[in-house]
């Protein structure tokens, strides 16, 4: 492990994260962010999705941070999660664009007003559903899918931790594909990025 002002061995560092010193954690995080980015990204090829992807393994790390052994073994868990977590990312898009496949077959085969209705009735769900989310929810789904903005950069415009954004942006995401279940889109729901999508487009 580099020299560290703090921490002179990988013992002592290990002794402060397991014990719940987010100075430790972020020391881990400086010294091996961007070996994991780099990982993650080769299996993503999506810069915003492996920055959620990491964020969510870091926050999934310091829950079980009493668990860890080694730095070593916890370097080794990191890697798993990533890897979990890309894999899941990389299966709701093989099923996102399933169902994205079948909105084109709408729109070539069926009637054009039919298809853009159904668009509109999405974008109008999913804008009553933000409407009504709590207000820091709202701010962070804005921030992250309306206006691109990746986690660091939300949890320090809003003086919030990263693990905060993070738990913000997936409660957000939940309550938004609960919401087109409750209305029939039950399949449907795996294409909410894509609807999302479009309604920034449509707030710009």
């Amino acid at each position: 492990m580099p020299a560290n002002i703090k921490y002179n061995s990988p013992e002592a560092l290990l002794h402060d994260f397991r014990s719940g010193d987010e100075a430790a954690l972020k020391t881990i995080y400086d010294l091996h962010y961007h070996s994991l980015f780099s990982y993650a990204f080769r299996i993503t090829r999506e810069e915003n999705v492996t920055e959620d992807i990491l964020a969510e393994s870091f926050f999934k790390l310091w829950q079980k941070r009493q668990n860890m052994e080694s730095i070593k073994g916890m370097i080794a868990y990191l890697y798993a999660i990533i890897r979990n977590q890309c894999l899941v990312h990389l299966r709701q898009i093989a099923k996102r664009d399933s169902v994205y496949s079948e909105l084109q077959y709408l729109d070539q085969s069926g009637n054009k007003e039919d298809s853009e209705e159904l668009r509109a009735y999405l974008l109008q769900l999913i804008d009553l559903e933000v409407k009504q989310m709590p207000g820091q929810m709202q701010q962070v789904f804005r921030l992250a899918y309306i206006e691109g903005s990746l986690a660091p950069a939300i949890a320090e415009k809003l003086s919030l931790s990263v693990h905060t954004v993070q738990t913000h942006k997936k409660l957000a995401m939940k309550r938004l594909r609960q919401a087109l279940a409750k209305k029939g889109f039950t399949k449907w729901s795996y294409l909410i990025s894509f609807c999302v999508v479009l309604f920034s487009f449509r707030l710009h």
